[in-house]
């Protein structure tokens, strides 16, 4: 994903007006939509019946841990106010108008992945190369650089380098120490391997690969219970696409790189919802359907609803 396209869906988060109207909840929503848009889909569009993309079931499940009806109920609003296109009979979910690429920026991309345009004159020697008419040609007869002046002029530039290198403060940064890793491993890693779709009974594989994880997770600051979320959603959503895709994960290190970009970029999933908020969440999907339905008939009056007002009234 490219920091532009970042920097817009964020500056797009923050200041759209239709947007900023539906609240924390669907905004944070529609946030990780766009980026699994992104991360799914090619040019702006995810088809979610094609070979190897996500299921819907599967998005709601494992990237945002919503039930599939909810969803499919957030995608309808977003929709509506064209935060997205979303056709539910195609399956095919895409980016806004604002924030879809080009044409000269897809067709660029398929020119990329050819390998570019083809020169002009494929038949380039030195002499004909345009790049070399104003170069310097060797003379017969010249000296060449001496191998003992190439390494002196090698050793002294890298000898700064190597003094910076010294000057950094590795031991600076804080360690986990090895009891609070071991503590998070023995949660987090029979975790992670039932996860994958393993069973510690029958696979003869193991879950070493997930110590590390704990290492990195705790080093940034993430806790026990953030680094359990986060492994466990990133390794069932890999290896739910593996499972669409007709392809077998022999190994708990398959889902190393997605894991570690996850702890990297702190895409810690949100905590498992209580009884009382799953029906205060209800209670506001009806309420959004019928304050969307108002306005498409022309009625402006009342304010949006805010899951803040069905949590108080679960809680009274």
């Amino acid at each position: 994903m490219s920091k532009a396209l970042i920097q817009r869906a964020v500056t797009m988060f923050a200041t759209h007006l239709a947007l900023l109207e539906l609240g924390a909840e669907l905004q944070n929503v529609w946030l990780r939509l766009i980026m699994a848009i992104v991360e799914y889909g090619r040019d702006g569009v995810l088809d979610l019946r094609s070979d190897g993309a996500p299921s819907l079931a599967g998005l709601a499940r494992f990237r945002f841990h919503l039930d599939e009806t909810q969803l499919e109920t957030y995608l309808e609003t977003y929709a509506k106010t064209r935060l997205i296109t979303y056709d539910a009979a195609t399956g095919l979910l895409g980016l806004p108008d604002c924030l879809a690429p080009t044409r000269r920026a897809i067709a660029s991309r398929i020119n990329g992945a050819k390998g570019g345009r083809p020169r002009k004159n494929p038949d380039v020697t030195p002499q004909k190369d345009p790049r070399q008419r104003a170069a310097l040609l060797p003379i017969p007869g010249g000296q060449t650089v001496s191998t003992k002046t190439r390494d002196e002029t090698h050793e002294t530039r890298r000898a700064p380098i190597a003094k910076l290198a010294d000057n950094i403060s590795i031991k600076a940064i804080a360690q986990p120490a090895k009891e609070a890793i071991d503590a998070a491993y023995a949660v987090v890693g029979p975790a992670a391997f039932e996860a994958a779709g393993y069973d510690q009974a029958r696979d003869m594989g193991h879950y070493g690969a997930a110590r590390q994880w704990c290492a990195d997770g705790l080093a940034s600051g993430l806790t026990q219970d953030e680094i359990m979320r986060l492994v466990v959603a990133k390794i069932a959503a890999v290896a739910e696409r593996e499972r669409v895709a007709g392809r077998q994960v022999r190994s708990l290190g398959y889902f190393g790189k997605a894991v570690t970009q996850a702890i990297a970029e702190r895409d810690v999933p949100d905590a498992p919802k209580s009884a009382a908020r799953l029906v205060a969440e209800r209670e506001l999907d009806r309420a959004m359907r019928a304050y969307f339905d108002r306005r498409a008939a022309g009625d402006m009056s009342g304010t949006i609803p805010q899951i803040e007002d069905y949590l108080a009234a679960e809680a009274a």
